[in-house]
């Protein structure tokens, strides 16, 4: 339909009706979705703030083994889910900024494909170079769009005055270099999923723009369009071959702590159960554990798994060697070393060898058996990514005497062994209710008893005839001489042992 008008002589002319600026609804749109996720998220209790990679893993984010095991469909849900608040807002923003522009110059349903197809490729992107992390974010498809409005101003030169459009190439490119060098900067942006949707973009813009939008001479030629699209895969391709791919922390552990069902504890801890535990077994250990003040450091986590294999306790207790020798690197001992000799390097000691930490885990591991089903069960040591160091076997029963003094029972000692053996120490004024600790053992080598001895004590001449006599006196409550007596340092090590007949 004509509009009506007046030349400048006053004449009535008819004039062709002026376009109407197209509506970018797919941009809103997509703005939309995210803010309603990222709400949702909230209402669930997520953080507004900053979620952690188990808060987001639920809503679609991409996870390693989920994903690759069967869950493609996070490769699309990832790029509307987000690290809360400051990372959903600046990414919409800049979706908002370019977003509108590009989907005016390429039609809402191809800017939808776009979109989709770059925020694919970021994902795969980043899948191929952290195959165990989680993704999340539109950044990959935003940075397509990107890609996608360079392209036109690469081959649609006619469209878009050139003044603007250098204006604009000269914004996109202060935009790129500065993700750029915060992405290698930041620990926590993930610039392979960047790079990947900003080269899918590029390529498939160029490939939408293969028809002619317009007839204007500026506009390159076919020929040198497919060039460039060839030169830009290939490059693609050779440069995906030297992006080191992080492979670290492929285990129970990680993915457990992902995904795992979860039972809370103070100071924000957890209990993970995993196989056939149930709630009420973590229930239990985790206030067990409590009682035992495990969970004095925020956020610690322990997992507990049942299965064919057995019962097992996994807790993470440091870096591995790598990272803690970065940490804590050896100093020499220059005041050893000869002229012209390499300083002596004292060897670390890490906490899966450390004497004191078995130690503790080990009497956390007896403590804590009967509540998940009892001996025998494994401790794990693990490192912060998951890596199993040290497996400690648990197969001692436990006997409380009194509140706190304790009686560990193994081999074919029984319950009844125990609590002979720790009313005869009542009566001698050994177990005074102050958190004792006897160790009783029966199998082929006969009857053995273990006793923790203090640093103080093993100077004394007359230990051996002391523990002798101790164990004469006992040999009624554990069935008879021959007894081995044990003495253990304080990592429970035998440091002696008597024969007593």
């Amino acid at each position: 339909m004509s509009e009506a008008g007046f030349d400048e002589n006053g004449l009535a002319v008819e004039r062709p009706p002026q376009r109407r600026r197209p509506e970018p609804v797919v941009t809103f749109a997509i703005i939309a979705i995210n803010a309603i996720v990222y709400l949702a998220m909230c209402v669930k209790g997520v953080s507004p703030m900053s979620p952690t990679a188990q808060d987001v893993v639920p809503w679609g984010a991409s996870y390693g083994p989920l994903t690759m095991g069967g869950q493609w469909w996070r490769l699309f849900t990832e790029i509307f889910v987000h690290f809360g608040i400051i990372h959903i807002a600046v990414n919409m923003y800049i979706l908002y900024q370019v977003g509108v522009l590009t989907e005016m110059l390429f039609g809402k349903v191809r800017y939808t494909v776009l979109y989709l197809v770059a925020g694919l490729a970021g994902s795969l992107t980043s899948l191929y170079v952290h195959p165990l992390g989680v993704s999340a974010g539109a950044s990959g498809a935003i940075f397509g769009v990107f890609g996608a409005l360079l392209a036109f101003l690469l081959i649609e030169r006619g469209v878009i005055p050139t003044k603007a459009a250098l204006q604009i190439a000269r914004s996109l490119a202060i935009f790129l270099g500065y993700n750029l060098i915060y992405g290698l900067a930041s620990k926590t942006t993930d610039l392979s999923a960047h790079v990947g949707g900003l080269v899918t973009g590029f390529v498939v813009g160029c490939l939408l723009l293969l028809r002619p939008w317009t007839r204007a001479p500026e506009r390159m030629p076919l020929i040198q369009i497919v060039t460039v699209i060839a030169v830009t895969c290939a490059l693609a391709a050779v440069g995906s071959r030297f992006v080191p791919k992080t492979e670290r922390g492929n285990n129970d552990w990680t993915r457990q702590l992902m995904i795992g069902a979860t039972v809370p504890a103070p100071n924000q801890g957890r209990v993970i159960y995993s196989g056939s535990a149930t709630k009420d077994d973590a229930t239990k250990l985790m206030k067990g554990l409590a009682a035992e003040n495990f969970f004095a450091r925020p956020g610690a986590a322990v997992l507990l798994s049942k299965g064919p294999s057995g019962t097992s306790i996994s807790v993470p207790v440091g870096p591995d060697e790598k990272a803690l020798l970065k940490m804590h690197p050896p100093l020499p001992d220059d005041a050893n070393a000869k002229p012209g000799e390499k300083p002596n390097v004292p060897a670390p000691v890490f906490p899966w060898n450390d004497p004191q930490v078995i130690a503790a885990f080990t009497e956390t591991g007896v403590d804590m058996a009967p509540l998940v089903g009892g001996p025998p069960i494994k401790m794990l040591l693990l490192t912060d990514l998951g890596d199993v160091k040290r497996t400690i076997w648990i197969d001692i029963h436990q006997a409380t005497i009194g509140s706190r003094d304790k009686v560990w029972y193994s081999g074919t000692a029984t319950a009844k062994d125990a609590a002979a053996l720790g009313a005869a120490l009542q009566t001698y004024g050994l177990f005074r209710d102050e958190g004792g600790r006897v160790m009783l053992a029966k199998g082929p080598a006969g009857t053995e008893l273990s006793f923790t001895v203090g640093n103080q004590a093993w100077g004394n001449p007359k230990r051996a005839a002391g523990f002798a006599a101790l164990a004469q006196r006992l040999a009624g409550s554990v069935g008879g001489l021959p007894i081995r007596v044990h003495l253990l340092d304080s990592t429970l090590r035998v440091r002696e042992t008597l024969v007593v007949k």
